[in-house]
């Protein structure tokens, strides 16, 4: 029997697709044909932190004439638990450094970031494609600037498209602003 989604336009699911128990694995169910989130998503990120400094008015991404906001991430080796590739065996942990600029689109970005991290959306275990290195943590998939300078294939600044571009990838994985906590 199809269902209609209440949030889309003339989209359906059927019944049975909607009573698989894998279904809501991640929390949410998404539309396959216009990606509507019905749930709140989350993900299997290894325990870990995220601090924020800044905006720093010394530091500027290259293009912007604010200051920048720096992410640092933390995730120290530990135990895979049920959801990662390997559950029981370890993994190796890691820090990696982030930059977004202080402008106010970059601010509603910094805080979509928070919110992705704390549903564990942000990392994941698995193997590097930089390294080989399996049972490692990685990044997810939204793609992060850790770089003020060098542009796109630097993975760096100037990149006059990164904004936009992040917060698609953020609304791909079930953050939009609507997400950030009212202030």
């Amino acid at each position: 029997t199809p269902i209609l989604m209440s949030d889309c336009r003339g989209h359906y699911f059927h019944r049975g697709c909607l009573d698989h128990d894998r279904m809501f694995k991640n929390g949410c169910i998404v539309c396959p044909s216009c990606k509507k989130h019905y749930g709140v998503r989350t993900g299997v990120q290894p325990e870990g932190t995220m601090r924020i400094d800044g905006p720093n008015e010394e530091v500027r991404c290259g293009g912007y004439s604010v200051g920048t906001f720096t992410i640092r991430y933390d995730f120290p080796s530990g135990t895979q638990k049920q959801g990662m590739p390997e559950p029981g065996r370890p993994y190796s942990g890691t820090s990696r450094i982030a930059f977004i600029p202080a402008t106010e689109e970059g601010k509603r970005v910094l805080e979509m970031h928070e919110v992705a991290f704390r549903r564990g959306l942000l990392f994941r275990v698995d193997t590097s494609i930089t390294t080989g290195r399996r049972n490692t943590v990685v990044w997810g998939s939204v793609h992060h600037k850790t770089n003020i300078a060098g542009g796109p294939a630097h993975h760096g600044f100037p990149d006059a498209e990164y904004l936009g571009r992040v917060k698609a990838e953020l609304a791909d994985v079930g953050v939009t602003e609507a997400d950030i906590p009212a202030a």
